[in-house]
């Protein structure tokens, strides 16, 4: 079973944008090298900016170009959740990854974990209430 390349002049190859799913057969630096769609093996061409890191075994959505496949997109697992995004639902913006997220410009930084610790860092950090403001814990430390 051989690599194929794509053949520019190929009736296949001259439609664009032709989309499948392939299984990833090898990587180099977590990027998918060689693909394997229908028991045929091709090489990749690139990826997009939003693919995650990927393995061998992985499926992967791929789209067919002049030049030849790009990875576009990994495929979840039936079931499977994502992993990490934003989403907006209901008008609320939801920041969703498994080991923390974390804000940071210059001298501030907001970090959250996903043990349940937050950390709010910075030169000045300011809380202002219109109602009630309260701070609650088993224990709070003022300086």
């Amino acid at each position: 079973m051989g690599i194929r390349k794509i053949d520019k002049s190929n009736e296949a190859a001259s439609k664009v944008a032709a989309a499948d799913i392939a299984k990833v057969i090898e990587t180099v630096s977590r990027e998918a090298l060689i693909i394997e769609i229908n028991s045929e093996v091709f090489e990749v061409i690139g990826h997009l900016s939003t693919v995650p890191p990927l393995a061998a075994d992985d499926l992967v959505l791929v789209v067919l170009t002049k030049n030849g496949y790009v990875v576009s997109g990994l495929m979840r697992a039936a079931g499977e959740l994502p992993s990490s995004g934003i989403i907006e639902k209901d008008g609320k913006l939801f920041l969703n990854a498994k080991k923390g997220i974390k804000i940071e410009t210059g001298d501030a930084c907001i970090q959250l974990t996903s043990k349940g610790k937050i950390n709010v860092d910075g030169k000045n950090i300011y809380t202002i209430s219109e109602g009630r403001h309260r701070l609650q814990g088993a224990t709070i430390e003022l300086n």
